[in-house]
């Protein structure tokens, strides 16, 4: 109980209270044990926080850094085997206080390389908490694998959250299966999008049968929407029906890798086949789409279809089963069929298509080279449909597997299906019903029948393995062809080289003698420089007798018609003597070739410079008479005649007359000499 007391102040103030408390009494028993209780249970309590709460371990905690080693601290020791790996796991989950996975210690006994990746971690159907998925770094760091199968494991958002971090840290797998988790919030989704927008490495998540929602949607599909390297999607069983598919269409709008697209079973309409349609519309990357087990139905397959005739190119598998399509609905598929050049599998399996889908069928498929597999199990068609089906396979030569399971296919549609197989060479699966419904007496023709069929695909697939090992011989000698010819290209160009820079001596000849005496003679313009005897010009060792001679001859003839010239013809003439008897030796070399250049062009200027009346054309004027033969050898010596008249060589010099006849006497010389060689082509080029 607690007095106050009133003092007066001095100077009238205020009046000031002072309190004193009275001690409480002391407790009683009852009361002591109730406080006491209370103690204990907040120390409880603190307790469970503790052991709830995450630790952080250090490892080595009694040894000091001294200095950073920039080195990599997960690195393990390259020699480690298996069993060091399941020591360390075991360690791990003695320090955490858990019991060791059996199904991941079996897994790692049948080890032999660390460094090779195995194929799947399976973990499927192990309850997994937090705790369990933390110990699993000791093996997800010192081991690659492809898949990641962590399905059916009752996973909270710590677990979620700790193997996601390991996979993006140690990337040590592609695939991840998450599937029947649906106890999973929006914080675990957030990281899972997170890891797939930070990790180029993983292509393939599957997401089936998680329950999610809008929210948890959007948050996986942000890394969708990211355009990240994922490239496989499996969210079947997620009730994505209206808002769902509104997200996703959102999402790939902006995405270039996604491949493989699985949404069965996910109580899709007509709504969302619109959906689907815009998707295939927009995105031509992807290469599979399975909407199977959902509720189309024929309006959602006209958007679909309407999608995928309006890309073209893109889409190879389309899985519409199990969406109450009927013959509308495959009237719309006919017609998508002519537009698609990628579409390679349809399957159209427990729908209402019934006989008269067949026929529409028949129309689109007739049109149609791409599609190779057609599945059509359990569609409700009879023998008519068989029929139908027949027509098909007897003219398309690009089926190569049909499925017509679980229908009520008969002995007549049967005989149909085998006698159209035994024309087409390209089916290599027909997969009939396992069950017919015959007569007695019909039982052993439709054993007969199901023989026929497997051995007309045993034919068709060992011509197809025929073929193949055709095209790689044809592909072989192509490419041995091709290596043959770049082979002769090369040393052709070698030799074109070699014989280039071995006659630059003959090529200077040559434009030598261009100017003195060729182009006289020549029935090509002056302009073009022509030079018939180009390429010709061989050496002295190298020319045969007979040519030898006749060269012989004709300057020989030359300078006993320039005998009867002035003097200064006649020293030409001893001059072109001297160099005949030097050149006729065939030691003198390169040399003598010099000297018979000189000697021809003083020759020329001589020539050039005696006055005589004009010529007229000595090659194309028919006015010179006498000469008929000379005109017919000089034409002879041209390898391409032109019908252009030729050009007035008499203008261009003013060689006496006398002298052009013995020319042209010298040159029939020539000509006929050379009938006893190997051919002109030792004088003309």
């Amino acid at each position: 109980m607690a007095e106050e007391d009133c003092d007066e102040p001095p100077y009238g103030g205020p009046a000031k209270v002072v309190r004193s408390y009275v001690a409480s009494p002391p407790m009683t028993s009852g009361q002591e044990d109730k406080s006491f209780r209370r103690e204990v249970e907040r120390g409880l309590t603190d307790e469970e926080d503790q052991v709830n709460r995450r630790r952080v371990m250090f490892r080595d905690g009694d040894a000091l850094v001294s200095e950073f080693d920039d080195s990599n601290l997960w690195a393990h020791d390259p020699n480690e085997t298996a069993l060091d790996m399941i020591e360390s796991y075991k360690q791990e989950c003695l320090a955490v206080k858990v019991r060791p996975i059996g199904k991941v210690l079996e897994q790692l006994e049948r080890l032999d390389d660390l460094s090779i990746p195995i194929d799947t971690l399976d973990l499927k159907g192990v309850k997994l908490d937090s705790r369990s998925c933390e110990v699993l770094e000791a093996v997800l760091s010192r081991m690659q694998m492809t898949t990641l199968d962590v399905e059916h494991t009752s996973l909270e958002d710590e677990g979620v959250i700790a193997l996601c971090e390991m996979v993006e840290f140690y990337g040590c797998a592609s695939r991840i299966n998450i599937s029947h988790n649906k106890g999973l919030r929006p914080r675990a989704w957030l990281t899972v999008g997170r890891m797939l927008k930070k990790s180029p490495f993983i292509d393939m998540v599957n997401v089936s049968y998680c329950g999610l929602d809008d929210q948890t949607l959007t948050l996986l599909l942000r890394s969708v929407r990211a355009n990240c390297a994922l490239q496989v999607l499996k969210s079947e069983g997620n009730s994505l029906a209206g808002k769902g598919t509104f997200i996703l269409m959102a999402a790939m709008k902006f995405n270039e890798n996604l491949r493989e697209l699985y949404l069965a079973n996910n109580q899709l309409g007509p709504e969302d086949g619109q959906h689907l349609g815009a998707i295939l519309r927009t995105n031509h990357t992807l290469h599979v789409v399975d909407v199977r087990d959902n509720k189309l139905q024929d309006a959602g397959v006209r958007y679909i279809c309407a999608g995928i005739a309006e890309q073209q190119e893109g889409l190879s598998v389309l899985n519409v089963s199990s969406n109450g399509i009927s013959q509308d609905g495959v009237h719309h598929i006919s017609a998508m069929l002519p537009c698609t050049k990628s579409l390679r599998e349809l399957n159209l399996s427990r729908n209402l298509c019934g006989d008269n889908g067949m026929y529409l069928l028949k129309l689109g498929l007739l049109a149609n080279r791409s599609v190779e597999k057609l599945v059509l199990a359990d569609v409700k068609i009879t023998c008519e449909g068989a029929i139908a089906l027949a027509e098909i396979l007897a003219e398309n030569k690009y089926i190569t597997h049909l499925d017509v399971k679980d229908n009520d296919v008969r002995v007549a549609g049967l005989m149909a299906l085998q006698l159209a197989h035994r024309m087409n060479h390209t089916l290599l699966f027909l997969e009939t019903p396992k069950s017919f419904r015959v007569e007695q007496r019909d039982r052993q023709l439709v054993r007969d029948m199901l023989v026929e069929i497997d051995r007309y695909c045993s034919r068709n697939v060992q011509e197809k393995e025929e073929r193949a090992v055709q095209e790689r011989r044809r592909q072989h000698e192509a490419q041995h062809v091709q290596q043959c010819e770049i082979a002769v290209a090369g040393g052709g160009q070698e030799e074109t080289g070699h014989f280039t820079a071995g006659s630059s001596d003959a090529q200077e000849v040559d434009s030598c003698l261009a100017g003195s005496l060729d182009n006289v003679y020549s029935d090509e313009p002056e302009a073009e420089d022509k030079d018939p005897f180009s390429g010709t010009i061989m050496d002295d060792n190298e020319k045969p007798t007979s040519l030898t001679m006749m060269e012989k001859s004709l300057d020989a003839m030359t300078l006993e018609k320039l005998s009867c010239r002035p003097s200064e013809a006649e020293a030409s003439a001893q001059q072109d003597t001297s160099v005949v008897d030097r050149v006729s030796s065939p030691n003198e070399g390169a040399e003598h070739e010099r000297i018979e250049l000189d000697i021809l062009q003083q020759h020329a200027a001589t020539t050039s410079n005696v006055q005589s009346e004009e010529l007229p054309d000595l090659v194309g004027s028919p006015s010179v008479e006498g000469k008929p033969e000379q005109r017919q050898g000089v034409a002879d010596l041209q390898p391409e005649a032109k019908e252009s008249p030729p050009p007035d060589v008499a203008s261009q010099t003013s060689m006496p007359l006398d002298l052009a006849a013995e020319v042209h006497q010298a040159v029939d010389l020539l000509d006929k000499a050379s009938v006893s060689l190997d051919g002109p082509s030792h004088l003309v080029n």
